[in-house]
């Protein structure tokens, strides 16, 4: 049994030899001789192979013997140290040099010994000339060998644990008190149900468990259902079982917190912090760390920051969430660092909620690295100040002047730069220099400044003064430093991606990408015509046969889980791409960037996961075989209000199943685009498998009617409105190519007189003003029982009255601007429309600065009014009244929309019978939130033909081959 349980966790290391272990170590030699056991040197030579680990007792007893018989044998490296590297054995040597010239001896001893030999020292007292032992108190504890070391040898679960990898030694010098119980573990009993436990249930990779055991021993001696019991809770709370593993592995507390202590600390971190379900679990699995630290020194951290601090209970919550270790600094080391970068940064408490990382960095490296900064100037971070206060020094700059106007402009320095653990990096963009005037900064900073220009300077820092004048507001060098922080993830600029290469449009033609809140230019991309398109569907094509046929499924998936984790390392550049181009505020675009990874997470799965079918046949020896096969080269025409996640949800799909993809981003926002290509070349995509064409306005007909006619592209899937989706399904029927489209919606809120109204208001909130109300499944018709209505109004109200909306780079926005002023028009033409007709509005209705609008209650509305039929698109609810079950879900249905539904109610009975007569593709019961990786997203009558999403995405980019073979 045990040979068997052995050959199911993975290959051991093999040597010969006996299983006694030995260590050596340099003594001084006392003029009391020792016995010969313990004072007789022993040879070096290592064993090559292990010995047959015993499976019977007989065999155990028989070899234990043999083993206490043999003495002189040097342990196994494996067994106690990672192999020294070449600068740690020199040091040994010049060590053990220096004693053998101090001492006159060159002579080591064993300190690993048979319970008869230890018997005849004295191990409660130093070694001394009446009482010699191979250790001393300051290397090595004396309970290492009372705990270990006689028992290793006799031991079967000890040896199986060094054969696995674990570190005894480690093991026992940093947790003595462990001995005691290690030394009692029983093989069958004890130690293999622990191993198959934590290999089979949680998922740790045997090749880790040697290190997670010797990083966590007190695995070893826990009981096993107090273990299980933990994670069968966390699995109530719905954690994912990679999340558990990696909690596991990351976290040797977790094994110490009974599940009451548990349930406690997470409900209060989730009522103190008001944390959902899904951050609570992305925080625990961010840093498992939290479980360890009690409600008490949390609950001291959070008054810190909620009533020393200042800030808002929103922002220590952010704070948590994006780095959790700040809540577990010493709170007077987070005091001091927080009133240098408040007091002599001036950074305010919204910036820090944005960069917490700054309370954690040593406060000397950020005083050294601000102190620099204003010695060029520079000592602004995320605000242009007229009359920065400028050190005289900075004359150190030979030829250059410091800013002394107010038409002078201190460049914003990025805090990531700032915060960057390469001194090069920060020297070089946040400092706007070279890293040796850093250096030589740091190695000068306790004389005066002046002293810079010494004669030990690599170079005179007269090469430096281009590098740090401030460019005039509005020059070209001030607009690439606005887009200077997408470096990573748009290092080629603003360029099209064709065949693996980042190409400008034959033409040279361009198209202005600008900030729809500020209209500031970010990027002129590329305006590609008809031969760059032919150019991308030539590449995806020639792609075709290798990435479909040369690749499987495996190789597909493992590309498409790097692609997850690249988005999830870029996260923050990707989000703030985003919202520059989108104008979204920067949590919701973190929120798509999150979902967008999501969808390769999943497809990664569901690629290995393709199956065909065999049909039993009624003719003998006749096989019917079904497979599924990739459909060929797809075009993604995808919209501007989730430009990354409509890619993603549609190319995770179409790349597990095999297909070459040419993707026609919006032209409003085609840079997220780009940057989603830039993560797949990075991921490993091959050339020709992810092309991406950006097209200005006036190419995109064009481009679109080639797109759909070609017989070189296979399928259509398309996300937009109604009209352009029956445009492209009549163009592509030329070629009888296959068309999924996600159309446009209408969607229908229901709110019943039982409904849970806070869960109401919060589900209205969810689906009506993410995005600004710019999204297919918005809550677009609200239907409220006319009894509950006074009070479903005014709780609305008093949360849509808590939004903040602007810019959405700025932290305080909440609400983003529209995506034109197109967009704005047609919002405030609706309700105009509306409150002509009779409807009345109590709640917002202007526009607001920009192409911002107010969110807004109509209450009043008929399906007579404009309103109850467009698509508003904008954060407008609109809200009629009813009274009878049949009569709302008649009027729901009285559209040739249905994509989503929501409807809010506690009767079971009327769930289910409203459920199955609203005609819509997706319905969020007491939910506004129902868009995820694992369902299918699509609608029915003219919301569009097909699914997204889901194990039923991947079926609109195969296609089944029936196989007949006669034997």
């Amino acid at each position: 049994m045990l040979r068997k349980f052995v050959s199911t966790l993975g290959p051991l290391r093999e040597t010969t030899g006996k299983r006694f272990f030995e260590i050596y170590r340099h003594e001084h030699t006392t003029t009391s001789t020792p016995s010969t056991s313990s004072t007789s040197s022993t040879s070096s030579t290592h064993p090559s192979t292990l010995p047959t680990i015993p499976t019977t007792e007989e065999e155990h007893l028989q070899q234990r013997d043999d083993q206490h018989s043999t003495t002189t044998q040097r342990p196994s490296s494996d067994f106690y140290d990672v192999q020294p590297s070449t600068s740690q054995r020199r040091d040994e040597i010049a060590q053990r040099e220096h004693l053998k010239k101090k001492l006159g001896v060159s002579q080591f001893r064993k300190i690993l010994y048979t319970p008869e030999e230890l018997a005849k020292f004295d191990l409660s007292k130093p070694p001394s000339r009446e009482n010699p032992h191979p250790f001393t108190a300051d290397h090595l504890p004396p309970t290492y060998s009372r705990a270990l070391a006689p028992h290793v040898n006799g031991s079967v679960a000890l040896q199986t644990l060094v054969e696995f990898g674990v570190d005894l030694f480690e093991v026992d010098t940093k947790n003595p008190s462990l001995g005691r119980h290690l030394v009692r573990l029983d093989l069958d009993r004890d130690l293999k149900p622990r191993l198959q436990w934590i290999v089979n249930e949680i998922g740790l990779d045997v090749n880790d468990l040697g290190t997670y055991l010797t990083r966590n021993p007190f695995f070893l001696i826990q009981d096993l259902d107090d273990m299980k019991a933990r994670v069968n809770y966390l699995e109530m709370k719905k954690f994912k079982k990679r999340q558990i593993s990696k909690i596991i592995n990351e976290c040797r507390y977790w094994i110490n917190v009974d599940v009451k202590t548990l349930d406690e600390r997470l409900g209060w971190m989730q009522k103190e912090f008001r944390l959902t379900g899904d951050e609570m679990r992305a925080l625990i699995t961010k840093e498992p760390r939290v479980i360890q630290f009690g409600i008490g020194a949390l609950e001291r951290m959070s008054k810190l920051f909620k009533k020393e601090l200042k800030f808002h209970p929103k922002q220590a919550k952010k704070i948590l969430l994006k780095d959790p270790r700040v809540y577990m600094l010493n709170p007077k080391i987070l005091i001091e660092t927080f009133i240098y970068v408040s007091r002599v940064m001036r950074l305010s408490n919204e910036t820090i909620t944005e960069y917490p990382l700054i309370l954690r960095c040593h406060l000397s490296a950020i005083r050294s690295r601000h102190e620099f900064l204003k010695k060029l100037g520079r000592a602004s971070y995320g605000q242009i100040e007229e009359n920065p206060e400028v050190d005289e020094s900075a004359t150190i700059l030979e030829g250059s002047k410091a800013p002394s106007t107010s038409k002078d402009i201190v460049p914003v320095v990025d805090l990531l730069d700032f915060l960057s653990p390469s001194d090069r990096i920060f020297a070089n963009r946040a400092a706007n220099t070279y890293l040796v005037i850093y250096d030589e900064f740091l190695r000068h900073a306790i004389t005066p400044v002046k002293s810079v220009e010494s004669p030990s300077s690599p170079f005179r820092l007269k090469f430096v003064i281009f590098n740090v004048t401030s460019p005039k507001r509005g020059s070209f060098l001030c607009k690439r430093q606005n887009m200077a922080n997408f470096e990573s993830v748009l290092p080629q600029g603003a360029l099209c991606y064709i065949d693996g290469k980042w190409v400008s449009a034959k033409s040279g033609a361009t198209f202005e990408v600008r900030n729809p809140y500020s209209t500031e230019l970010l990027f002129n991309t590329p305006d590609c015509g008809l031969d760059d398109a032919k150019n991308a569907v030539q590449a995806a094509r020639n792609a075709f046969e290798k990435w479909s046929l040369e690749t499987t499924p495996k190789q597909r998936s493992v590309i498409l889980q790097k692609w997850f984790t690249i988005m999830q390392q870029k996260e923050d550049k990707l989000a703030e791409l985003l919202t520059r181009e989108q104008g979204k505020p920067l949590a919701e675009a973190r929120g798509e960037i999150q979902y967008s990874a999501s969808f390769f997470e999943w497809y990664a799965g569901e690629a290995r996961r393709i199956y065909g079918q065999v049909v039993q046949s009624s003719v003998l020896n006749r096989e019917h075989v079904h497979v599924r096969e990739p459909i060929g080269v797809v075009v993604l025409i995808t919209p501007w209000n989730f430009p990354t996640a409509m890619i993603a949800r549609k190319a995770g799909a179409a790349l597990a199943a095999g297909c070459t993809l040419v993707v026609k981003p919006a032209h409003e926002t085609p840079l997220s685009a780009l940057a989603l290509a830039q993560t797949a070349e990075e991921a490993g995509l091959p050339p020709g498998v992810f092309n991406v064409l950006t097209t200005g306005h006036e190419n995109l007909q064009g481009i679109s009617r080639y797109l759909c006619e070609s017989t070189d592209v296979d399928a259509i899937s398309f996300t937009g409105s109604t009209g352009v989706g029956k445009l492209l399904l009549s163009q592509s029927a030329s070629t009888v190519k296959r068309v999924c489209l996600e159309l446009g919606g209408n969607a229908p809120f229901i709110v019943f007189e039982s409904a849970d109204l806070e869960k109401a208001v919060k589900g209205t909130m969810s689906a009506k003003s993410r995005g600004s109300g710019q999204t297919c499944v918005s809550a677009n018709r609200v239907f409220v029982h006319e009894k509950v209505l006074n009070q479903y109004v005014d709780k609305l109200q008093t949360a849509l009255g808590q939004l903040v909306t602007g810019d959405g780079l700025d932290p305080k926005t909440t609400q983003g601007p529209l995506i034109n002023q197109r967009a704005v028009d047609k919002v405030q033409s609706l309700v105009n429309d509306a409150v002509e007709k009779g409807a009345k509005v109590v709640f917002g209705g202007k526009r607001g600065k920009a192409t911002c609008y107010q969110p807004t209650i109509i209450t009043g509305v008929t399906n007579e009014m404009e309103i109850a039929q467009a698509e508003i698109f904008g954060p407008i609810v609109a809200i009629q009244t009813f009274t009878d079950e049949k009569d709302v879900v008649s009027r729901a249905n009285s559209t040739r929309f249905g994509l989503a539904g929501y409807i809010f109610s506690s009767d079971a009975s009327q769930i289910h019978r409203v459920s199955r007569r609203l005609q819509v593709g997706m319905l969020g019961v007491n939910e506004g939130l129902i868009s995820c990786s694992e369902a299918a997203f699509g609608g029915v009558k003219e919301s569009g033909l097909g699914r997204e999403g889901g194990a039923q995405g991947i079926d609109e980019f195969t296609q089944w081959k029936y196989i007949c073979t006669q034997y």
